[in-house]
């Protein structure tokens, strides 16, 4: 992955490269992205100790900005340590001039620095009243936090108290967007417990981007790497939500390999990025939700799954052999809508068949279904915790990294990617297919293929990898259905997947009409089972 425009950072120079401008470019390089450094002051430290920092002066700080300025656009500016009101009065020009289409302010200040010694300060205010306002996202840690809304350490909670430490730091990022950026991610590596835990909000919504802890010990450069790499998810073209995870991801691999090169702390590892499941977080809405994951009880790779509206089709599908279906009715309520539910559920019970139902949480568990697929916005509308105690399976739809971050909270059964191809034209989607592959390189979970997939575009989605699809318009095209069926168990077979479909099936068999048990009731099993803020 190799971004095509470019990003500045501002930042001190720190000789042990463990922090400042060497940990910035670092990062950038880690993830493919190009950039460039303009130098705000000259740190004397080692991995255990600042012994001063000597400043830029005004106009060789606006000779580095006017230069590059003149030479390259700028997607995402990154600023991190700032000396003077003149550096920040240069910054304010020069974002005003080039526009940059990112700007991210990860906050640097000295050493015994406090609320009361920054209240009158007049770099800090300029800092608040000018340059902050052009800031699209604000990185800081709790402590900073307090201090730049002029509130004592004293006032914040116990780190052990999570409930109240919660509630803190969702009105402390209220309060700070109110007083000048967009949005900010309130960093929050020093509370206690097994998990680390930040908090993003733009005012408007917020949520919560959990990790497990990597280390305990004290590290350089964690601030530095999760701001700059935030920058450099925004150079490779992803919006904020997207921006998050990958930053986070990026941490947190760099945290699972971390060095010791001195007497003092350790530092940052920085490789090349690679997405991988341990290191994404998960997003929840709520604190306590990320320290409290659910976990949906597993399925098998479900080969061909079918997508229908009716109890009919489920029917003519079940009786030809089909294993597992995912029943998506838009067009009912009331009783029509329960009787097609209950319907298909009973005969899937009888006929052994995994009947997921699409949205309809509590239908789906009084009517016994195998499981339910939810799509993102849905996951925020049912009551989860009702459906996992119920004993169902979950299926929930992702693609961007955002929305696997965000199924990752809840462990679910299956994934669905997609979607893959345009619904309309069938079209080849090349970035369907590119999710396809990176994905199921990911992630351990089954991922089901599904939108816009028929027969004559299947062999390119299977290639990718993946070991489901999930079919809807190909099955109501006008083709003979047991045909169709015949040519779908074939493309399975030929790759040597399981295909859902059980050929040995005999149709003959009638479905009793008398209640069967459901399998998926917590008593016969005896187990638990809008944040699209920036696209």
């Amino acid at each position: 992955m190799l971004a095509k425009e470019l990003a500045l950072v501002v930042n001190n120079f720190d000789g042990s490269s463990a922090r400042g401008l060497a940990c910035d470019l670092k990062t950038l390089s880690g993830l493919g992205v190009y950039a460039s450094a303009v130098c705000s002051g000259v740190m004397a430290a080692d991995t255990s100790r600042c012994e001063l920092v000597s400043p830029v002066g005004a106009k060789a700080f606006a000779a580095q900005l006017s230069t590059l300025a003149a030479d390259s656009k700028v997607a995402a500016l990154k600023i991190g340590y700032i000396d003077s009101v003149e550096q920040v009065e240069e910054l304010v020009s020069f974002i005003s001039a080039e526009k940059p289409r990112f700007v991210i302010y990860d906050p640097v200040l000295g050493e015994g620095q406090t609320a009361l010694s920054l209240s009158d300060n007049p770099l800090f205010r300029a800092i608040k009243e000018k340059l902050l306002p052009l800031c699209h996202m604000m990185t800081v840690s709790l402590t900073k936090a307090g201090y730049f809304l002029g509130e004592q350490a004293g006032q914040m909670p116990a780190l052990d108290d999570r409930s109240a430490l919660d509630q803190y730091i969702e009105e402390l990022g209220m309060k700070l967007v109110v007083a000048g950026p967009r949005s900010v991610l309130l960093t929050g590596g020093g509370r206690k417990g097994s998990f680390s835990q930040d908090y993003f909000t733009n005012g408007v919504s917020g949520l919560w981007l959990s990790s497990l802890r990597r280390t305990t010990r004290e590290t350089l450069g964690k601030s530095d790497t999760l701001a700059s790499a935030l920058a450099g998810a925004v150079c490779l073209g992803h919006n904020i939500m997207d921006g998050l995870v990958i930053a986070r991801s990026y941490l947190n691999q760099s945290l699972d390999s971390l060095l010791a090169p001195g007497k003092g702390a350790q530092v940052m590892s920085h490789g090349q990025w690679q997405c991988d499941q341990s290191t994404l977080p998960w997003l929840t809405l709520t604190g306590e939700e990320g320290r409290q994951r659910m976990a949906f009880r597993p399925t098998s790779n479900l080969g061909f799954y079918p997508i229908v509206d009716s109890f009919a089709m489920v029917e003519r599908l079940v009786t030809a052999g089909v294993k597992h279906i995912q029943l998506r009715i838009k067009n009912l309520s009331g009783e029509a809508l329960s009787f097609e539910i209950r319907d298909a559920a009973r005969l899937c019970r009888q006929m052994g068949c995994e009947l997921f139902v699409n949205d309809y949480v509590d239908l789906a568990i009084e009517y016994g279904a195998s499981g339910v697929h939810l799509g993102q916005a849905d996951l925020v509308s049912h009551d989860l915790t009702r459906l996992s105690d119920s004993g169902l399976k979950l299926g929930v739809t992702a693609r961007a990294y955002w929305e696997v971050a965000r199924a990752l909270a809840f462990k679910p059964s299956y994934i669905t990617v997609g979607p893959v191809f345009d619904d309309e034209t069938h079209k080849e989607a090349h970035e369907g297919l590119t999710a396809l592959v990176r994905w199921r390189k990911v992630l351990d979970f089954p991922i089901v293929a599904a939108g816009g997939i028929s027969l004559e575009n299947a062999t390119a989605v299977l290639a990718t990898g993946v070991d489901s699809i999930g079919v809807y318009r190909d099955l109501s095209a006008g083709h003979d259905l047991s045909i169709r069926l015949e040519k779908w168990l074939r493309l399975f077979e030929r790759r040597g997947l399981p295909s859902g479909i059980d050929r040995s099936f005999d149709a003959s068999v009638t479905p009793s009409t008398e209640e069967a048990p459901r399998i998926a009731s917590s008593e016969s099993t005896g187990e638990k089972a809008n944040l699209d803020l920036y696209r």
